[in-house]
């Protein structure tokens, strides 16, 4: 990459901090409390379901909206009072925002012409629009219209047009949900290269948990306007801070059992006792697939219903008890067929007390 706009891209890079906010619609509270802290260069994502308040998070960082309480700090400067447009900030939209009647490069030029101060000359904006358009690896495109463009393209020419005010933050609002499948993996994997590159701040807001814990550094899991856990993608998924956590982040497998001693009885015996950490009574156990194990038995409770490769190995889903289960094939035993009657075992669990 250019190592003018790397070198650029570092020194304005800037910390985010976010203080007990608070933002009410009516008698709901779409954040409550919200404190969070964003290093100079990171990578986090707002990760959460519709609701959670994750994108009017992100709406206050940029001063789209207001809060009722707290402050927010971008780069040690206090953001109370100070408009959307003077706090230097990068904004990229699902619905690309693009200008229609302009074509590429006169849409990544859009924010450098309408700058009240500091206004670069004709040249310089020249020069700074086909540097983005060579960051983002579109330089053919400059005199193409949106229409003329694939989704994946105008998200580049979205991203370019973001990063030509200099920004020292860069907010990203469920920026590839538009897009098919593909193309959005392509796009987000070369998006966190070219952030990697550039050292930039960068906040995604998301509710698809595979794509912030493919690109962000650190991920904050929003539930109900909080935040319930934020932490790096494998101490969210090994080390899960509640029940919601667990559930959210991966796939499990959820049951209710009742501990006693250290020993974890499924109810209606539907798995053997298993053996936690965990304080007595009646708690829900979060199974991960690779941890419930099936084996063939001509008594087992339970009935393959699909068997499918896994990477190297096998996945099955299986009925039983009036539950669906997904489990993996005990290791060095024959690997069930569909129809076959298995017995399965826990070999571990998260368990969270059932508060009464």
């Amino acid at each position: 990459m250019n190592v003018s706009l790397h070198h650029e891209a570092l020194l304005r890079s800037a910390g985010v901090e976010m203080e007990s906010i608070t933002r009410r619609f009516g008698t709901a509270a779409a954040l409550d409390g919200v404190s969070l802290s964003v290093r100079p260069g990171e990578f986090v994502a707002l990760l959460g379901p519709s609701g959670s308040g994750k994108t009017t998070l992100l709406r206050i960082l940029g001063g789209l909206d207001h809060m009722d309480s707290g402050s927010v700090t971008i780069g040690e400067r206090d953001m109370a009072g100070v408009p959307a447009r003077e706090r230097g900030i990068g904004f990229v939209f699902q619905n690309y925002a693009l200008f229609r009647h302009m074509d590429v490069f006169a849409n990544i030029a859009f924010g450098l012409r309408v700058r009240k101060h500091g206004r670069p000359s004709s040249a310089e904006i020249a020069a700074r629009v086909r540097q983005l358009l060579a960051l983002v690896q579109i330089p053919e495109l400059e005199r193409r219209y949106p229409d003329q463009l694939s989704g994946g393209q105008r998200q580049r020419v979205a991203l370019a047009r973001a990063l030509a005010i200099e920004p020292s933050l860069l907010l990203l609002d469920e920026p590839f949900g538009a897009l098919d499948a593909q193309v959005r993996k392509d796009l987000r994997l070369w998006l966190r290269g070219l952030q990697e590159e550039m050292g930039i701040t960068t906040i995604l807001v998301t509710h698809d948990q595979d794509e912030a814990m493919e690109v962000a550094d650190r991920v904050a899991v929003m539930q109900a306007g909080r935040i319930a856990q934020f932490g790096t993608p494998d101490v969210l998924l090994d080390q899960p801070a509640d029940a919601f956590v667990a559930g959210f982040l991966g796939e499990s497998n959820r049951l209710v059992c009742e501990v006693r001693g250290g020993i974890a009885h499924f109810a209606d015996a539907v798995l053997p006792s298993l053996a936690v950490q965990a304080p007595d009574g009646r708690a829900q156990a979060f199974i991960r697939p690779h941890q419930l194990v099936a084996r063939v038995a001509e008594d087992g409770a339970f009935i393959v219903r699909a068997v499918r490769p896994a990477g190297p190995g096998t996945r099955l889903v299986l009925s039983g008890a009036g539950m669906s289960f997904d489990a993996v094939p005990a290791a060095g035993e024959e690997v069930p067929r569909r129809g076959d009657a298995c017995a399965l075992e826990a070999m571990g669990a998260r368990i969270f007390p059932i508060l009464e």
